[in-house]
């Protein structure tokens, strides 16, 4: 896809089929967080996939109740094979910048693969640490 076509086409999607996302393409999007741009070119950022369901479900249950417009059945989130945390130091002037600098290129690389992503925000919220807590960061 050309690149102002993935711009255009990019869209927040909650509702997934279930289908696995291939290694290559995981490691392709993570590679796109990586070559954001960052103060200073500190790249200050960590990225973790996670793909274990189990884990997958355990995080979308704690952190991220059901609203009327998720797929969620029982506390689970039906369909997501992936989710990738970008972790950013606070000690980093910029860190909100940078991560989302990250977070924006991994999104447009998703859509330029074919696979619906959305941005789900963490450290405003007063679970962070329970989060890295279970991340192990």
């Amino acid at each position: 896809m050309e690149l102002f076509e993935v711009i255009r086409k990019r869209r927040t999607i909650r509702t997934y089929t279930g289908k696995k996302i291939r290694k290559g393409d995981l490691e392709r999007i993570v590679d796109a967080g990586r070559l954001a741009p960052s103060a200073r070119n500190r790249q200050t950022w960590s990225f973790v996939v996670i793909t274990e369901k189990a884990v997958l479900d355990q995080i979308v249950s704690r952190f991220h109740p059901p609203r009327k417009y998720d797929t969620f059945e029982d506390g689970k989130f039906d369909g997501t094979s992936a989710i990738i945390a970008v972790i950013v130091e606070g000690s980093s002037e910029y860190w909100r910048e940078d991560g989302s600098a990250a977070t924006q290129n991994m999104l447009l690389a998703a859509k330029g693969l074919g696979w619906g992503s959305c941005w789900i925000e963490g450290q405003m919220r007063s679970h962070e640490e329970e989060f890295k807590e279970l991340l192990q960061v």
